[in-house]
């Protein structure tokens, strides 16, 4: 432990030196060059300085100059203006001389000043240069030196981490292999507890599924027995409806009996009227008697029509109890044998004094009475309401045993 810190405290110092090395040399680096351009500086200044001053001068004595040139001189100092200016200008000369004599010495002198300071400053920075190269190479070593020891402290460190996360892995790996294990047992326990429920819920589910089944076939006898109910009560319905479809039939047939009686009453004053009587008959009463006649016969069409409809029904519905077939081909016969008379008849009544045969006349009338009777003697179809209310009394009664059993399981 004592060497680990050892260890820590110089790699610390060594650290430590080596940025303190590198803040000197940067130091003395900036301050070299600093001091040679502050000299440049102020000897390119002086010497500016200087020129600006001759330039001065200058301007000056050109200003002078064309002032004395272009001076307005009286007439009458005319003759000592020469001398005077000439005086002027030499002594004016000897001045500028004598100033740019003077400006070219201090020209000089600053020249050498400057080389002065400029040569001072070059050995300066050469022997801070110097300095500053052995200080680098002393840094240069100990930064060896210190990479050494950090290269040795990075072994050393690697080397006891590599220690202490092996050790940690192997901890670890340890307490994975004891959790997986109890893990592995808890799901053993945990799948022969399913096992069991499994079971159990089979069990279960297969007497559920027995009970479920019983109560469907139970369910299915019922609802067979009602349906069956059902389904003689509705036959029974349509066998009610079509009865009572024939019956209506039947009545419209008695019904054009009545309206028959009434056409054959309007011919028979004429048809069975005296042969004495028949003469004096006008034409146009013949003629209204035949008429007469026609609308007889289409009513003898419609209850031929309505008892064909009757005998087709018998046919498709195949009523029990009803045996209609013997006596509608019967009426239906006796119908077809009024066309002869008819037509015999209505020949008679158009023609002119041929009178009426009474033989014919008397058929017809025989005719019309037969076929009353048989129309009279036709039955209505029964209906059988009785049957219905048995089979629905019939179905009430079976369904009474499923209500007192639902109440009772509820």
């Amino acid at each position: 432990m004592s060497d680990h810190l050892r260890r820590e405290a110089e790699e610390l110092k060594d650290e430590k030196a080596e940025k303190q090395s590198a803040l000197k040399i940067r130091e003395l680096n900036d301050s070299a060059p600093g001091e040679l351009s502050q000299g440049l500086i102020h000897l390119q200044e002086q010497h500016i300085l200087n020129l600006k001053k001759e330039n001065e001068e200058r301007q000056k004595f050109e200003k002078s100059k064309k002032y004395r040139q272009f001076r307005w001189i009286p007439i009458s100092n005319i003759l000592g203006v020469g001398e005077m200016k000439q005086e002027e200008e030499e002594e004016h000369r000897a001045n500028i001389l004598e100033r740019i004599k003077l400006a070219e010495s201090q020209s000089q002198d600053n020249s050498i000043r400057c080389d002065a300071v400029t040569q001072v400053a070059l050995e300066r920075m050469k022997e801070a240069r110097l300095k500053l190269e052995a200080e680098a190479r002393q840094r240069e070593q100990e930064i060896v030196e210190a990479k050494a020891k950090t290269a040795v402290i990075e072994v050393d460190v690697t080397k006891r981490v590599f220690d202490e996360v092996d050790a940690q892995k192997d901890k670890d790996e340890f307490l994975s292999e004891r959790r997986a294990q109890e893990l592995f047992d808890q799901h053993a326990d945990i799948q022969k507890e399913e096992e069991l429920v499994s079971a159990n819920e089979r069990a279960q589910k297969k007497e559920n599924a027995k009970m479920t089944i019983a109560e469907i076939r139970s369910d299915l006898r019922d609802q067979q027995t009602m349906g069956m109910y059902n389904l003689n009560i509705q036959q029974s319905a349509d066998d009610k409806k079509n009865r009572r479809q024939i019956n209506a039939k039947i009545m419209d047939v008695k019904t054009l009996l009545e309206e028959l009686d009434r056409w054959f009453e309007r011919t028979a004053g004429v048809l069975n009227a005296p042969p004495e009587l028949y003469e004096k008959l006008k034409r146009n009463k013949r003629i209204a008697t035949k008429s007469h006649l026609a609308r007889f016969s289409e009513i003898l069409s419609s209850i031929s029509t309505r008892l064909s409809e009757i005998e087709q029904n018998l046919a498709l519905l195949e009523l029990e109890d009803v045996q209609m077939n013997e006596v509608i081909r019967k009426i239906k016969t006796q119908i077809s044998s009024f066309g002869e008379v008819i037509a015999n008849l209505k020949l008679t009544l158009e023609l002119d004094g041929i009178p009426i045969d009474p033989a014919k006349s008397g058929e017809f009338s025989e005719l019309k009475k037969s076929l009353f009777a048989a129309i009279n003697e036709m039955e209505l179809v029964p209906e059988n309401r009785d049957v219905i209310k048995q089979q629905i009394q019939e179905r009430q009664i079976e369904a009474m045993p499923q209500i007192e059993t639902l109440a009772i399981q509820n």
